[in-house]
């Protein structure tokens, strides 16, 4: 019975360990995605001080999207 009890909580203590690692690479690697775009964007204001992100995404999309987050609050 205690080598079964065993194996059963080593399973589960394996399993914790990979749900574990797995959290942490997840959000280092949405860290490093996030820290990279805040890096472009400082690194284009510090090259070209009239870069506004408009001039990337197009108006219209940034219309279509702040029309859909207000129907969505309201």
């Amino acid at each position: 019975m205690e080598d079964k009890e065993r194996a059963k909580f080593r399973k589960k203590r394996q399993r914790a360990r990979k749900r574990k690692k797995f959290r942490k690479y997840f959000l280092i690697t949405v860290s490093i995605i996030v820290l990279a775009m805040a890096a472009f964007l400082i690194t284009m204001k510090l090259c070209n001080p009239d870069f506004d992100l408009e001039s990337i995404i197009p108006q219209d999309k940034i219309v279509q999207t702040v029309a859909f987050v207000k129907e969505d609050v309201f």
